[in-house]
């Protein structure tokens, strides 16, 4: 972010506006600082389903178990809980 003066702004100005600069950089420094010891959430892994379909002859992989219970009325074999997965970023220590 820049912020032009006029060529009439004083000294004073610019030591206030370098002083200000220099305040919301430590604050900034500050709030990131607090947001990184913030503690990760938890995060459950969720089941992926398989379905195969023998006309297509092709798996398909979903998370929604509507769509596994749905598609299997449908012509695709329902095969159970592949893998279970984590829908978002984040790090696993082992426990379930």
């Amino acid at each position: 972010m820049a912020i032009h003066f006029q060529p009439h702004a004083s000294a004073l100005q610019l030591v206030r506006y370098r002083r200000l600069q220099g305040i919301i950089l430590v604050i900034v420094c500050i709030a990131l600082t607090l947001i990184s010891a913030l503690p990760a959430q938890a995060q459950s892994p969720q089941s992926r389903y398989r379905l195969y379909h023998p006309s297509l002859q092709t798996h398909l992989y979903t998370t929604d178990l509507n769509e596994y219970t749905v598609l299997g009325t449908r012509g695709w074999s329902q095969e159970n809980e592949a893998h279970r997965v984590f829908n978002a970023a984040g790090s696993y220590n082992g426990g379930l």
